[in-house]
């Protein structure tokens, strides 16, 4: 499916595109929705004239994100192992897709006169290894980045052109109906739960109709839930507060440290 100009008016066929093209779920929620955002964040502040970001999604593949193995192995090839497939497969490689499939969708409206800007995903290579040196370290395993190749790293990954994303990408997924917040800092899909990865595209094109955000919370805290507060292996989570996006009032817990 390629889009026409006029195509491109319609939300529904916007959104067939990335379907078609990999996408497990994709929305459309109108720019206004972000001014609210702390300066330089807002859709607004970063494409200039922004009337719509348009959400998409990737389901990540249940079993690479749950295997026991990869925290609590008795063998340290075996968590190593489970490590590496876990970091390229439910990060590296969907976020690349999403990646493409967000360039596509730019390139075809900026073909159709309209302006657009998307982002690179969540995860990147220098971070992938670099945060898998600190697992082995902290499993006391041998790490596989030798002192010279980290040091080669760390300032590409400190360099001001890494890592800045400078929009949400779980807000755009709660702001397009895709997910609410859960009380573990995530965009929870109502099927996939957290096991989803996101990115948008900002853009000037006026859409013939926006999804709102869901009315009723996924995320089970206020009845009582502590699920993934309780069984985080690292015990990362602190105290519960709260916070008003997409009108609701949503449950968020402290991080106290890193989740590896």
């Amino acid at each position: 499916m390629n889009l026409t100009q006029h195509e491109l008016n319609s939300a529904v066929n916007v959104t067939e595109f990335l379907l078609e093209r990999g996408a497990t779920v994709a929305g459309i929620a109108p720019a206004s929705f972000f001014d609210q955002a702390s300066a330089g964040h807002t859709a607004e502040d970063i494409l200039p004239g922004a009337k719509s970001v348009v959400v998409m999604g990737i389901k990540l593949v249940s079993a690479v994100v749950n295997w026991p193995q990869l925290v609590w192995a008795d063998s340290e090839e075996v968590k190593r192992d489970c490590w590496r497939v876990y970091d390229h497969c439910a990060f590296y490689a969907p976020n690349q897709r999403l990646v493409q499939l967000a360039m596509e969708l730019a390139v075809a409206l900026e073909v159709a006169s309209e302006q657009a800007i998307f982002f690179p995903g969540s995860n990147d290579m220098s971070a992938t290894e670099i945060n898998a040196n600190r697992l082995y370290q902290d499993l006391g395993m041998p790490q596989p980045l030798d002192e010279q190749k980290l040091a080669a790293l760390q300032p590409d990954l400190e360099s001001p052109t890494r890592h800045v994303v400078p929009f949400s990408y779980r807000h755009a997924a709660v702001a397009a109906s895709l997910a609410t917040f859960g009380v573990n800092n995530l965009a929870l899909h109502p099927a996939f739960g957290p096991r989803a990865c996101w990115n948008v595209v900002i853009t000037t094109r006026e859409f013939d109709q926006y999804d709102g955000p869901l009315r009723e919370q996924i995320c089970l805290c206020d009845k009582g839930c502590r699920a993934c507060i309780e069984t985080c292996p690292y015990q990362v989570f602190g105290e519960v507060e709260r916070f008003e996006f997409a009108g609701l009032s949503n449950p968020w817990a402290r991080m106290e440290g890193t989740c590896y």
